[in-house]
């Protein structure tokens, strides 16, 4: 059941973000080129037999704008791969938990809280669907909100350590599939046992936790521990996990089931009716975990859908413009061109002479993106506390795909001109 991003075409920001690119790669090169049209000199005109020359004024102004286009695309093409790489390592970076086949269903503060999760608890366990129910009181995709103090003696001398506390039932671990790195989980005699995530005990500094005495401020009682997990990431990989405590705890608000792989609605649907079987006045509340960490990157899904579309305009805009001033450029040398294959030029050489300087205005677009793009990306990956390398294939990479396609745009233009008869080339000018 996965989650949809609400990204529609009738989104403001999407438009206008379009308007944006549109108004810059189009409007501006049309305006320029309406001045220079109005610069013409009608006498020039008249002396070409009606025929508006192009005005070689014209090109440095048109190169700049092309350039300033194709690096506008080299950027967007990168930002999109950026993007991209750093979703990919947040899909795949280990969580400490399972999110696969996991739904958390709430259950009510109430007086009756602790005998309806018991009951509830029964019940979902004989489910063949089901193939573990545990309970917590702060879900993945929800912040570990219950600040406490761990004091603790270390080499003989006192220590205190402020970290997040986390209630739960003794088979959580077992339930979202946690590996300890060292200890053991709770025992169903331990009543004064604890376990700490990875990221406590380094806050620690100590080697060797297991049966360290401390005392729990959020409950004031004393405690040894029994174990250390990996983290748990319980929000976004923009946040670091925070160091934490797990005790057992026999209130508990919500339910964290673990399903079997089905019909999903099925099982879902086998739940309401226990639920409702168990308590008819509340209501049933179930969402599944992956869905509500999905959540939590909204902005970042709807960002890089946003560019991908941006990118593709800004590419077809800007190759419009290529084309059309490479059809400029070359009308301009025709003449040259004549004479370079009557003087015995090939196809080949003439197509290396007019795609030359193509090749350098992406070069020079390149030049100008890439600073700007690792700037940018620079800046949005520190918004993440776990973030993937800005390797220097992404830069190449978009480069390759505005060379590509430029070279594509132009080379229609180049072939036609290379393979005209020189003789025709001549009569024309």
């Amino acid at each position: 059941m996965g989650a949809e991003m609400d990204f529609t075409l009738a989104n403001p920001v999407l438009w206008g973000a379009i308007a944006v690119i549109a108004l810059f790669n189009v409007l501006l090169p049309v305006l320029v080129q309406l001045w220079y049209q109005m610069r013409v000199n009608p006498s020039a005109t008249i002396r070409s037999k009606g025929r508006a020359l192009p005005k070689k004024g014209n090109i440095p102004v048109a190169q700049t704008l092309t350039v300033v286009q194709i690096a506008i695309s080299i950027c967007l093409i990168v930002g999109v791969v950026g993007i991209n790489k750093q979703f990919d390592l947040l899909l795949h970076k280990k969580l400490g938990f399972n999110k696969k086949n996991l739904v958390t269903i709430h259950n009510p503060w109430s007086d009756n809280m602790n005998q309806r999760y018991k009951l509830y608890k029964q019940e979902l366990e004989k489910l063949p669907s089901v193939s573990g129910v545990t309970g917590t009181w702060n879900p993945p995709g929800h912040t570990l909100n219950n600040g406490t103090t761990m004091f603790y003696e270390s080499a003989g001398e006192k220590r205190q350590l402020h970290l997040k506390a986390a209630p739960i039932d003794g088979d959580f671990f077992e339930v979202m599939q946690t590996r300890f790195l060292m200890g053991h989980a709770f025992l169903p005699t331990d009543s004064n046992k604890i376990v700490i995530n990875e990221k406590c005990l380094q806050n620690m500094n100590v080697k060797d936790p297991i049966e360290i005495k401390i005392r729990h401020g959020f409950s004031n009682r004393d405690y040894e521990i029994c174990g250390v997990i990996e983290d748990i990431q319980n929000l976004s990989l923009q946040n670091e996990s925070s160091p934490a405590v797990y005790y057992l705890e026999p209130e508990l608000w919500v339910f964290m089931v673990r399903l079997n792989p089905g019909d999903m609605r099925q099982t879902v649907s086998e739940m309401e009716r226990l639920w409702k079987q168990v308590e008819p006045d509340q209501p049933f509340r179930l969402s599944f975990v992956d869905e509500d960490l999905q959540a939590n990157y909204t902005r970042e899904i709807r960002t890089r859908k946003l560019l991908t579309i941006m990118s593709l305009l800004a590419i077809f805009i800007s190759m419009l413009g290529l084309y059309g001033l490479s059809m400029q450029i070359i009308q301009q040398r025709t003449k040259e061109i004549g004479i370079r294959k009557v003087n015995g030029a090939t196809i080949s050489e003439v197509l290396g002479m007019l795609n030359k300087r193509f090749l350098f205005w992406v070069v020079a677009a390149f030049i100008i993106a890439v600073p700007l793009t690792y700037y940018a990306m620079k800046k949005w990956l520190e918004t993440f506390a776990y973030k993937t390398e800005l390797s220097w294939w992404v830069f190449v990479l978009g480069g390759l795909v505005v060379l590509l396609v430029a070279l594509a745009t132009v080379s229609w233009q180049s072939w036609r001109a290379a393979t005209k008869n020189p003789v025709e080339a001549l009569r024309y000018e």
